[in-house]
């Protein structure tokens, strides 16, 4: 029998030295069954200020288990004004490459936002899996080249879904299931929106 529950994680979104913008994502239950296999689960991101690019570094600050094995950013008009997206650094043990299987979210990302607009950009950790994949402790950077766009756009946008939605899979939870997660606004959130939004997490076990 698998049972389908949902959680929202919190944004926290300051604006920081050397230019960078920092979220803090800290799991809250939301309509959750058990929400045991998520707690402690936290994904920082950081939008830095390079210069010529924004760097986006993801972090699994996790004190339980839980590794991120693919990362998604949505097509939108925000983030097609950008020069391109690719991988820039990352901490030992990880190894990531350009593209995922699935190409994008499961369709049930509809419900966290709107309907899905294809993936622009996507990466995966490579085999075997999820041991490459970012886990507690460890951590990989993006290079985002702004384009059309700018620097200081761009950490706008990464915490305003309404632009642009970051997407990801986390598997190897500590009771074995997996979480799907997108960054959205949710019910019961609204004063952390006003400081960057909130993560909902779709989370499935057999």
């Amino acid at each position: 029998m698998r049972r389908t529950s949902c959680i929202a994680l919190g944004t926290l979104a300051t604006v920081g030295l050397a230019s960078a913008t920092h979220a803090d994502i800290v799991a809250t239950p939301f309509n959750m069954e058990d929400a045991s296999s998520v707690a402690g689960l936290t994904i920082r991101l950081d939008v830095i200020d390079q210069g010529s690019f924004a760097q986006l570094v993801i972090s699994n600050d996790s004190a339980t288990a839980g590794v991120l094995t693919t990362l998604y950013i949505e097509n939108t008009p925000t983030s097609q004004l950008w020069g391109g997206v690719s991988l820039h650094d990352w901490s030992s043990g990880v190894s990531f490459s350009n593209g995922a299987t699935p190409a994008n979210p499961p369709g049930s990302i509809a419900d966290f936002g709107g309907p899905w607009g294809g993936s622009l950009y996507a990466f995966a950790a490579n085999n075997p899996k999820p041991s490459n994949g970012i886990g507690p402790g460890e951590w990989l950077s993006l290079k985002i080249d702004p384009g059309a766009s700018s620097v200081a756009a761009i950490q706008a946008a990464y915490t305003d879904p309404s632009a642009v939605r970051f997407a990801g899979h986390v598997q190897a939870l500590a009771d074995g299931s997996s979480a799907w997660i997108v960054t959205v606004p949710t019910p019961g959130t609204a004063a952390l929106l006003a400081l960057g939004g909130a993560l909902a997490i779709r989370r499935r076990r057999a």
